[in-house]
């Protein structure tokens, strides 16, 4: 599924960006790997002080650009290069992006920094002064850099931190609950991926996940009913064909072989080449054959296992199964032939 949004909502984001940016350039806290999209959810205060905080400025620096023409430069750099990456033409699914922000925050910086050194001119500070407040100032930056990094000593930190920052984090979800899974937790992966559908119920990712994390833990019965929903929500044709291929190998482990080969035709309509499905699909057939017989022996029975061992070219046992079907049932003609057939092959 792919973010589609009105460009009315993408310029009521791009505004909010522009401040949040700032704020995140100045207080780097609770930083995220991924920002879901708020749709149209933002608050109109929210919206407001956005507005309200980048006309301000823009008026100041146009008020300040003959004076302190440092401020123009950098507050126009910023707007400007953030407009590729702002959200108007909407690429994945973030309202913000933390990456998009290093080349624009340089005009916020020059900003500041020549605003700084203005100040420290018009105060007449010493070097050392200046000296010491740089200092203080990275030194500050330093813990808030080396605060962030601990969240990326592991898939499951920086997605456990990006949950915990952000509120509906689809993405995050799905992320976290994947790196959890990798992990073989899958009792810890399993809340997230539920709470992916909960979020997004018609998103076959999250069904897969909640189906691929329950068959890895032994809940096969489960798993297949995940499978199942998502099935009809899959556009991806060669998605579908796994998820099918992997139906068939649950139903047959459950011995549910008429499901199991329903599943497993599915997957060869859509790819006959798909070779797991075609092997998947023998055993199937052999199985049931087998169990048929085992069951019921009738000559029928043991015709068909004949044929499914014959398709399998295991020529010898095929021979058997006809001579047992001829015995149970001397008319069946088709079970004389093929056994005659297999007889000629051999000399």
């Amino acid at each position: 599924m792919h973010l589609v949004l009105p460009l009315s909502v993408r310029l009521e984001n791009a505004v909010y960006a522009y401040a949040m940016y700032v704020w995140k350039g100045f207080w780097p806290a609770r930083l995220a790997v991924f920002y879901p999209h708020p749709g149209a959810t933002l608050a109109v205060w929210q919206l407001g002080l956005a507005a309200l905080f980048v006309l301000s400025v823009s008026v100041l620096v146009w008020q300040q650009r003959a004076a302190r023409p440092y401020l123009i430069v950098g507050w126009l750099w910023f707007l400007g290069t953030l407009v590729p990456v702002i959200g108007l033409i909407q690429v994945g699914e973030q309202a913000i992006a933390d990456r998009y922000a290093y080349i624009p925050l340089i005009g916020v910086f020059v900003m500041a920094v020549w605003a700084a050194a203005d100040l420290a001119d018009r105060r007449q500070l010493s070097f050392r002064s200046r000296a010491k407040t740089a200092t203080i100032v990275l030194a500050i930056f330093a813990l808030f850099a080396s605060d962030q990094l601990r969240y990326w000593r592991s898939a499951v930190d920086l997605w456990a931190h990006a949950v915990d920052v952000t509120r509906n984090n689809f993405l995050g979800e799905q992320n976290l609950g994947a790196a959890l899974l990798a992990s073989e937790r899958y009792d810890e992966a399993l809340p997230h991926f539920k709470k992916s559908i909960q979020l997004r119920p018609l998103d076959p990712a999250g069904h897969l996940n909640v189906a691929g994390d329950l068959a890895l833990s032994g809940h096969p019965r489960e798993a297949i009913e995940e499978y199942e929903t998502a099935v009809p929500l899959i556009s991806d044709a060669g998605m579908l064909v796994e998820t099918c291929n992997t139906l068939g190998r649950l139903y047959s482990d459950l011995g549910n072989y008429a499901k199991a080969r329903a599943s497993y035709q599915q997957a060869l309509r859509i790819d006959p080449q798909k070779a797991s499905a075609r092997d998947g699909l023998a055993k199937v057939e052999l199985s049931d054959a087998i169990r048929n017989v085992v069951e019921s022996p009738s000559g029928e029975g043991y015709l068909r296992l004949g044929q499914v061992l014959q398709q399998e070219g295991r020529a010898p046992e095929a021979q058997a199964a006809y001579k047992q079907a001829l015995e149970l049932n001397p008319k069946l003609g088709e079970a004389r032939k093929a056994m005659d057939a297999l007889s000629q092959q051999g000399k």
